[in-house]
C-alpha cells in the first residue's frame, strides 16, 4: 500500500465537507453534511484514509448518488456481481498470500445486508466502499508479485485518478482559511 500522508487524528469536519465539496461539485447542504458524516465514520471504523474513500466515489460516480453503470451500482459503484459471492450471511471471505500459503481471511460486515437496494443507498454503498478499501489494503502488499503483476493497490488508483483527488482534497482541507476554502 503506497505510503500517503497522515490524515491528522481528528479532521475538522467543515472543511473536510468544503474539500468534498470542491471535488464534487455542488450539492445540497443536507447531502454534503450526511456525506461527510458518513465518509469520516466509516473511514474511521475501517482504518482507511477519508479522503482515499472521498476521493473514491467522486472517480467512481462523481457523488452522484443514482449512478448505475455496467460496472457497479451507487455512489462507490460497487460491483455487486464480484463480491456476493464471498459473502456469507453477512461475513465477507476473501484470501491473503502469508509466508507463501493462502489463507482465508474473514471480515464482519453485518451493518448492512449485502443486496441491490442497499448498494443504492449512500450511506451503505460508502460503508461497503469504507470496508472494501481497508480489505484491499490488507491483501494488496501481500497479494502483489503472487501472478507477476504490477502492484494492484498503485495501478488501480493511480490509473483511476484516486490518488490525485485524495491529494486535491487534503490540499483544500488543510489550507488556511483566509485562502479561500
Amino acid at each position: 500500500w503506497p505510503v500517503e500522508p497522515k490524515s491528522p487524528e481528528t479532521i475538522d469536519s467543515h472543511r473536510f465537507r468544503q474539500a468534498l465539496i470542491t471535488i464534487c461539485g455542488q450539492m445540497p447542504r443536507k447531502r454534503s453534511e450526511r456525506y461527510t458524516q458518513w465518509l469520516l465514520q466509516y473511514a474511521a471504523e475501517f482504518d482507511v484514509d477519508p479522503f482515499t474513500l472521498a476521493a473514491l466515489i467522486y472517480r467512481q460516480s462523481r457523488c452522484l448518488p443514482k449512478t448505475e453503470t455496467d460496472y457497479g451500482i451507487g455512489l462507490a459503484q460497487i460491483n455487486q456481481r464480484l463480491h456476493r459471492p464471498r459473502f456469507e450471511k453477512r461475513i465477507y471471505h476473501y484470501w491473503t498470500l502469508d509466508e507463501g500459503r493462502w489463507q482465508e481471511r474473514t471480515k464482519d460486515l453485518n451493518r448492512y445486508s449485502f443486496y441491490l437496494g442497499n448498494l443504492r443507498r449512500s450511506q451503505s454503498s460508502i460503508y461497503f466502499a469504507a470496508a472494501f478499501l481497508s480489505i484491499y489494503k490488507e491483501q494488496c502488499p501481500k497479494n502483489d508479485g503472487a501472478f507477476g503483476s504490477m502492484p494492484t493497490d498503485i495501478m488501480f488508483l493511480t490509473s483511476s485518478g484516486v490518488i490525485a483527488y485524495a491529494a486535491m482534497a487534503r490540499r483544500i482541507a488543510f489550507s488556511e482559511p483566509d485562502d479561500g476554502y
